[in-house]
Parts: structure tokens; sequence; C-alpha cells
């Protein structure tokens, strides 16, 4: 059974933007150098570099903690943030079947755009080469064909790529913004999925920047008071890959089978408050529209985190279908993903306020506990499930025997064996689950199995009854 681990979260701190007085612009024009009177207003405790202090006063004597994984402070550079983040470890995790989850949440003005993408004019098509301000995005995509090359001739990979942006509440195809709006559909088996996105087949790490250049080009942007370039969607890349091991019959091989990995990007519009923004007409609609998806967000984040109704025992009602993001987010919040969300906060005072709110949406992220499943073919999963069982078959015969008076003094070879307790793979039947998989009507064994089991079961229960 795959183990439960919590979303990882991480905050970063964009450096010192000075904005004039009652404006709120972080524009490229209103910088300046900092002056001696001039603090940043996040900053990380000498003793505990995972407690943040946000300042909320300009004397900077009061403040609000919070506690998160990782700061990448405002002096990190764009490979430090990779680093940090252990970001090569999802990619490795995404080469092995796991799908992966990066999303980046603040503030309009935080640097979220410019974590996940970089400069707009870095990478090229023409030039593969990182530059220093490059994104997550192009140096993921540098490592994943980095990664694949050291495991040429172990595993054959397919990478295909979809990029999608969420604007007023449509979702749009970036690669073909001439198509209609994507529809959301949902089924049992896959779960929330959009339907006939375009997909691109990537073989190069140069193809896969072409994603990059579509996604950092065609999105939604427009000029308001608190950022010059603000992006008005959110948008969802994905790169979907697909593994199969050269010789699945290989006893070395890394892969038992085919499998099926994802990393999906995404860069969240930010949050802003239209008094601040000055915006009016249609970019007020496009706000109203920003704040009402990450409203419905933090919706999902709050009935997630709720307890359980005590009467009934269940959790309560999860929003999911409340907004088109929360449904394409729903793997990657509470669901099968390895999930890291970067908290983006602007470390200039006037801004105070906002940072704290984009941290205590961070806090509540990071309560919530995924459960990281491997995405194998039918047949894969099936053999998966078999083994499985067998495991809880062996334990529950074991916890039979502990209750029947007197067995383990006439059969003192069959104590309990601790390593099945604790899940150690039944090696006893590697060979029924090595014909299992060469055999096409592997459900005739799968029901033969059962059937002993159920004897077996009826056996010891009778054997329990006469003993009482």
């Amino acid at each position: 059974m795959e183990k439960e681990e919590r979303i990882r979260v991480v905050v970063r701190a964009r450096p010192y933007v000075h904005a004039p007085e009652g404006s709120g612009n972080t524009s490229r024009s209103s910088r300046r150098e900092k002056s001696v009177d001039d603090q940043e207003c996040v900053a990380a405790s000498p003793e505990n570099p995972g407690e943040l202090f946000i300042y909320t006063d300009t004397d900077r004597t009061h403040a609000a903690t919070f506690r998160c994984e990782t700061f990448l402070p405002s002096t990190c550079s764009q490979q430090d943030v990779f680093d940090q983040i252990r970001a090569r470890e999802m990619v490795e995790a995404a080469l092995d079947g796991f799908p992966v989850t990066i999303f980046a949440y603040g503030q309009t003005g935080a640097g979220k755009s410019f974590t996940i993408f970089g400069k707009e004019d870095g990478v090229t098509e023409r030039k593969m080469a990182l530059h220093e301000q490059d994104g997550l995005l192009p140096r993921t995509a540098q490592e994943l064909m980095n990664a694949i090359s050291a495991r040429k001739g172990e595993v054959e990979y397919t990478l295909r790529v979809t990029c999608v942006e969420i604007y007023n509440e449509q979702v749009r195809d970036v690669f073909d913004p001439r198509k209609e709006t994507l529809a959301v559909r949902s089924s049992k088996t896959h779960g929330f999925f959009l339907e006939n996105a375009t997909v691109v087949e990537c073989v190069t790490a140069r193809e896969i920047v072409r994603v990059v250049k579509a996604a950092a080009t065609h999105r939604a942007k427009s000029s308001h008071l608190l950022n010059e370039r603000s992006n008005r969607s959110h948008c969802l890349i994905s790169i979907y890959i697909d593994a199969a091991p050269v010789k699945s019959d290989a006893p070395d091989s890394k892969l038992g089978g085919k499998r099926y990995g994802k990393i999906t990007i995404v860069d969240l519009a930010g949050s802003e408050r239209a008094s601040d923004s000055g915006v009016v007409g249609a970019q007020l609609r496009e706000t109203c529209h920003i704040n009402r998806s990450l409203y419905c967000l933090s919706q999902v984040i709050q009935a997630m985190n709720a307890p359980k109704c005590s009467k009934t025992g269940k959790a309560k009602f999860v929003p999911y279908r409340d907004s088109k993001l929360t449904m394409l987010l729903l793997d990657s919040l509470g669901g099968n993903c390895k999930t890291l969300m970067i908290a983006c906060v602007n470390s200039s005072p006037q801004f105070a306020v906002e940072s704290v709110r984009t941290l205590e949406f961070a806090m509540g992220v990071a309560k919530i506990k995924n459960r990281p499943t491997a995405l194998l073919t039918p047949h894969e999963k099936l053999i998966k499930d078999l083994k499985e069982q067998i495991r809880l078959l062996k334990l529950e015969n074991m916890m039979l025997r502990a209750r029947t008076p007197g067995y383990f003094m006439d059969h003192p070879n069959h104590g309990l064996d601790s390593s099945v307790l604790l899940g150690a793979p039944a090696n006893e039947y590697d060979e029924q689950i090595k014909q299992l998989h060469a055999c096409d009507g592997y459900m005739n064994p799968l029901k033969t199995l059962q059937q002993h089991s159920t004897g077996v079961h009826q056996k010891l229960i009778q054997q329990e009854l006469r003993t009482l």
C-alpha cells in the first residue's frame, strides 16, 4: 500500500522593490537601490531557517511567524531554487511513473512567473544553453532529457506535452489559440480531464523549449498599478512520460513494466485587490475571475483540512467542481501526486499584509496528505494488486492463527513472522506472479487463489470454534 506524504511547501521572497507612495507599483521603472532605512519584511530565524517572520510594522516589533520546509531568500539564484526544492528528485520520480506537480502561488507581482519561466528571452529554440535567469520549466526540461540519457539502453521514453490556460473560467489551448475553449470532462476511471487538448510529442529538450515559448508569449497579459506585466490566467503545462523497459523480463530492470509518469507545472495568476490595482472594465472582470478561482482553491484546502464528521466519520464535502482550476488540480491536492508548492512573497514592507495571507494559505496546503502512486498499465496494476492481496491474506491467516488457543505450542515453527506483519513481499508466490504475467486469462488464477484462501479461512475459524 502506498504511503501518505504531505505536500511540500517552500517559500521564495522576491527582492525588495520600491514603489511610489500610494501607487503600489512594482514595475521595473520604479526600482531603486535600498536605503539604510529600507528593510525587507521577510526574514528567516537565525536558529531555524525553516521559521519565517513577516514584519507587519515599520519598526519591526510585530511579526507573524510561519514554518516551511525551505526558505529561499531574495538573494537565491534560479539555480539555487532548482537545487534547494529538490527538483531533480521529482524528475526522477516522474521517470519512475509517478505524477508530479509543482505550482507557484502568491500575490500579483511576487515573482511567480519569473520563478517558473524566468526571462522571456532566455531559452530560445536556437539557443539551448540555460541562462542564469531561466526558471524551473526550462531547467526541468533540461534535467529531464539529461536523466533520460543516463537511462539510455534500460528504458525507452516517449514525451508528450500539453499547455493550457484558464482565462475567465474558460480553458484555452495555448498551443492552438484559434481552437474553441476546451471542455473539462470527468470519469470514474480518470477523474477530471481535458477533451481535445493539443498534444505535442517531443524527442529533445529543444522541442520542449517550444512549450516555454508558447506558454510565456501566448498567455493573456495586461498592465496595472501593481504589475506592469500581469498574467491574467492560470497556466498549466503537463509533460506526459511513457516509460517502457527495453527488456521487461530482465531481473535488474529498473521498471517492472510500462509506467506513465507526468510532470505538471502550474503558474497561478496572482491575487489582487481591485482598489489597489486600479483595474476597470475588462481588467476588472479578469480580476474577479482570478480572485474567485483562488477563493475556490482556498475553500478546497479548508475543506480538506476540516475534521471528519463526528457522527458518520466521513470527511466533509470537498467542492472540487466549483471551478475549472480545482477540477484540474484534483490529483495534486489529496490525490496520487507528489506535489510541491512554491509560495512567492514580496519582501517590500508595503506588501507585508499580502505576504501574510499568502503564507497562511501555504500553511493550509502543507497539512494536506497525498498518496503518491505510480501509474501502471491495467495488466501491471493487476499484478501489483495480486501481490498486495497475497500479502494481506498471509497477514490475515497469521492473525487467525494467533487467536487459536494452543496453536503455537503445537506449531513452534509457525510463530508470527514480523517481516510478514511489516509487509514483506510474498517471495514464495513470485513464480505464480511470473506465470500471471505471461498469462492472458489471469482472472482464473486469481479466482482460484481467492477460493483457496477462503477455504483456509473457513478451516481456521472452525478450528477456533472447536477449541472454545
